[in-house]
């Protein structure tokens, strides 16, 4: 599956997305959406389309590493981006709990996936748009999609 996604900071996403694509619809099984580990800013974006429940879940199953954090160099050795920003780790969860966490991440994971691909070429987003029920035109420019938060508590989705 071919990834248009702009940033080099969104290969780890177009991988998942591409192997859940391939594993998942044209093999008949989901091999794994969740990463091992993902950006604090990455994961402030796919939280906002979690319901109050499955946003506990997922915080729950991972834990926010950063320079002061006290396994802070065991980590960075593992996963060199954290030297410039904070990343959300998987805790060790049992095989139940990671079909639990799949469908949330894996959801999440597309509708920001496919809002930055909107972000990134607004005019695919009128035809992404289209697919998914919404005129993505009526979207102001430059509005910021993520900055967006759900203060009434209920799921954006």
């Amino acid at each position: 599956m071919p990834c248009s996604l702009p940033r080099p900071i969104a290969t780890w996403r177009c991988r998942t997305i591409s192997r859940i694509v391939n594993t998942g619809i044209q093999q008949g099984g989901v091999e794994n959406a969740v990463p091992q580990a993902i950006r604090r800013r990455q994961m402030d974006r796919l939280i906002i389309f979690l319901s109050p429940e499955n946003r506990d879940l997922v915080l729950g199953d991972h834990i926010l590493v950063d320079k002061n954090s006290l396994d802070y160099a065991e980590y960075v050795e593992k996963y060199s981006i954290l030297e410039s920003e904070p990343i959300y780790v998987l805790n060790a969860v049992d095989a139940a709990e990671m079909v639990r966490l799949n469908p949330v991440i894996a959801r999440a994971l597309l509708v920001v996936s496919t809002l930055e691909q909107a972000v990134a070429n607004p005019a695919k987003a009128v035809e992404m748009g289209s697919g998914l029920g919404f005129d993505v035109s009526k979207i102001p420019a430059g509005t910021d999609l993520f900055g967006m938060r759900n203060y009434s508590g209920r799921s954006l989705f």
